[in-house]
């Protein structure tokens, strides 16, 4: 099975000896290899599907071989690709999975090592953890790009959260990584995808810089800070608008636009996770909690936190004990 671009697999029938095919399939892939040689920028990458012994089966190493090709993504091109290579002792609808996916790509060491590039507008030191990132793909063996781009987002989320914090929009970290992410996996390798993701992650550094330096965005880390510090009391959006000398309209849109929240789903969201760590670490009734974070109404806060959290308050302590033990 070979594939050129995006165009249709071609597919090759090797028939001989038993034992003896897949040699002639190597045979066979360096024929076509010397073929294509001469035009420059063209690796021939093919791969192999399982022997069978019978003309009705070849649907079935068909579908094997083109499963097979996947594993150029962490394999390399310009080769033949064997079933065993993909599979190495495992089984081949197991080859290629990861599991891990999730723990990978949101370590909070990586997370952090980002965003402290980003934030020094240091280009090189994001493009080496993402490198780390694709290569802990490379030794899982993941073949199922699906997986990378489920875990690459996730990644992206707790970057851009961190780097809110800073200045950096949540709409810029998420639009740019998004589609640097996706442009680079049309590539076929995950050494080419780094490659390519390369320079855009230079253009994000420079343009989150940018936004760093903005007085806008100084502003609004400055309501952040704001809230964070007075949770349990009293905070509009009225009187961080008028602190920032902004209308409230538009300090409205600039908040939403920098943090990636409305203002009041952020101070909610906020109120509900110290709440959390209030009913994690302390033995405090439920209404000194609900008084501690801001609500006054101990009724509401239980409905708003189990609308937030999908359990009670009450319940979120019980689990978070019997966690502990």
């Amino acid at each position: 099975m070979v594939r050129l671009g995006d165009r249709p697999a071609l597919a090759a029938v090797v028939t001989g000896p038993k034992g003896r095919t897949m040699a002639m399939a190597h045979q066979l892939f360096q024929q076509l290899d010397h073929m294509v040689a001469k035009h420059d920028c063209v690796a021939l990458t093919a791969a192999a599907g399982r022997s069978v012994a019978a003309v009705a089966e070849l649907k079935r190493s068909a579908v094997s071989a083109e499963s097979t090709l996947l594993h150029r993504r962490y394999l390399g091109l310009g080769r033949l690709i064997e079933p065993t290579e993909s599979c190495d002792g495992q089984t081949e609808d197991a080859a290629g999975t990861f599991e891990g996916a999730g723990e990978t790509f949101e370590d909070a060491a990586s997370v952090a090592q980002f965003s402290e590039a980003v934030i020094n507008a240091d280009s090189s030191g994001a493009e080496a953890t993402v490198r780390r990132l694709f290569i802990r793909c490379v030794d899982a063996r993941v073949s199922d790009v699906r997986l990378v781009e489920t875990g690459f987002r996730s990644f992206v989320d707790h970057v851009s959260a961190r780097l809110s914090l800073h200045g950096i929009p949540v709409e810029l970290t998420r639009r740019q990584l998004h589609g640097a992410l996706d442009r680079a996996l049309a590539w076929p390798t995950y050494d080419l995808a780094v490659e390519a993701m390369a320079n855009e992650l230079a253009l994000f550094t420079r343009q989150a810089r940018e936004y760093r330096h903005d007085p806008r965005n100084a502003s609004i880390m400055d309501a952040v800070d704001v809230i964070r510090r007075n949770l349990a009391g009293e905070v509009s959006l009225e009187s961080l608008a008028e602190r920032a000398q902004m209308s409230t309209s538009y300090f409205s849109r600039l908040f939403k636009h920098v943090v990636g929240e409305k203002f009041k789903d952020y101070l909610i969201n906020q109120r509900i996770e110290l709440a959390k760590q209030l009913l994690r670490n302390t033995s405090d009734k439920v209404y000194a909690v609900a008084e501690a974070v801001g609500f006054h109404d101990h009724h509401y806060f239980s409905d708003v936190f189990k609308r937030k959290t999908g359990i009670t308050p009450v319940e979120f302590r019980h689990r978070s004990r019997e966690g502990e033990s």
